[in-house]
């Protein structure tokens, strides 16, 4: 009769781990990547339907009590008479997120080499796309500046670029006839 034991490595030993090795990084992100995907596949359908039949309900039921009781302050003028619906952050979804992220870390590091031989193929991948996915997956979306912000910060460096073009020109225009 033999036994057997193996020691399966903890939060903090994962953590620990010589990120340089190329064993330990990519094996350990290969193998995060599939026990999520598995996990999804086994636990996604239940935990869906659990969210939709019988948290989604609970939850909008007591967010109207506690609405017809006044427990709210008024909402403001642009919510007024609109339904209000929940988005829920299941760890399913936060998993779904994480893998999709992983994906998109796995394909850049696998494109990178063809982009060092063709960098004009790097205009194929949506860069803002796939930071805005890294960062939802991270929980971190709120850090991403919105679309206003991200309109005004290009036109500003627009116009700095043109400004600095201009003043090239000029100073070469008076170099020049000097």
């Amino acid at each position: 009769l033999f036994f057997f034991f193996f020691k399966q490595k903890t939060a903090y030993e994962i953590y620990q781990c010589d990120w340089s090795s190329d064993v330990c990084s990519s094996d350990l992100a290969t193998e995060i990547l599939e026990r999520k995907e598995e996990f999804l596949r086994v636990i996604g359908p239940t935990f869906g339907r659990l969210e939709s039949g019988y948290i989604a309900p609970i939850v909008n039921r007591v967010f109207g009590l506690m609405k017809r009781a006044g427990a709210f302050a008024p909402p403001p003028e642009i919510l007024r008479d609109r339904r209000i619906t929940f988005a829920f952050d299941s760890p399913v979804s936060q998993a779904r997120k994480q893998i999709e992220a992983l994906a998109v870390r796995g394909a850049l590091e696998q494109a990178a080499p063809f982009l060092e031989i063709n960098p004009a193929a790097v205009d194929l991948i949506n860069s803002e796309e796939a930071v805005r996915t890294i960062f939802a997956a991270n929980g971190a979306d709120g850090l991403l500046l919105g679309e206003d912000a991200l309109m005004r910060i290009r036109a500003a460096r627009q116009v700095a670029q043109v400004t600095e073009v201009v003043s090239d020109v000029v100073a070469d225009a008076v170099g020049g006839a000097e």
